[in-house]
């Protein structure tokens, strides 16, 4: 696997380890990958939100923040009733 060398202050480098001792991740590499994994999703649903308002402007006119929030809120509720069945 390829390797990536950072700099950090000492403060979040204490952080890291510090998670890693809790036990929450094995290594310090776990734990920065989980972070990238985590960052990926975010902007992966963020992208997918952006271009769902772009598609509904278009057949549906503008929506609004409170409209879109409605919707993902119905979206999950949907989802959680699919996965408990």
């Amino acid at each position: 696997m390829p390797t990536l060398n950072i700099s950090l202050p000492d403060s979040l480098k204490g952080y890291i380890e510090k998670r890693v001792l809790d036990g929450g991740f094995s290594t310090a590499s776990e734990f920065i990958r989980s972070l990238v994994r985590d960052d990926q999703q975010r902007n992966a649903q963020k992208d997918l939100e952006a271009a769902l308002v772009e598609g509904m402007r278009g057949e549906f006119g503008d929506w609004s923040q409170e409209d879109v929030e409605a919707m993902k809120h119905e979206v999950r509720k949907q989802m959680k009733s699919r996965k408990s069945k």
